[in-house]
């Protein structure tokens, strides 16, 4: 409880107005509708390279940390209607990203190994499609 007090507080001296997006702002989170956005462009951009820059465009401009994007991707997809081995081998790789992050690996290619995860789930699950039709 002293925690979300302290949160609360911090939020209103800092922005004098007690929002979601400003309380998320002031914890250092992601908003919500950002995470949304970076997931968008990871389930349906085609090209590599434009979805590496809106997330790394996204990051810079909010100064958003990819393991706190990690962590709330995560949860997000867990509410996506995804084949259980294509959703096991998405999470698998993404526990890999995290945990190369927290030894020291460089964002910017665990960013492209995230986007990379995603484009190959999506090839997984069309090759689902074509094999089940």
């Amino acid at each position: 409880m002293r925690k979300v007090l302290n949160t609360l507080q911090s939020t209103w001296l800092s922005a004098r107005n007690v929002t979601e997006d400003t309380v998320y702002t002031c914890v250092g989170h992601p908003l919500r509708a950002d995470i949304d956005s970076i997931l968008t462009r990871l389930m349906n951009e085609d090209d590599f390279g434009v979805c590496f820059k809106f997330i790394q465009d996204l990051k810079i401009l909010k100064g958003l940390a990819l393991g706190d994007i990690l962590t709330e991707i995560h949860t997000k997809i867990q509410r996506v209607k995804f084949p259980p081995d294509v959703l096991i081998s998405l999470l698998i790789k993404m526990a890999d990203s995290e945990a190369r992050l927290a030894s020291g690996c460089s964002e910017r290619s665990e960013l492209a190994a995230l986007i990379a995860a995603f484009h190959l789930a999506r090839q997984q699950i069309d090759i689902t499609a074509i094999a089940n039709s």
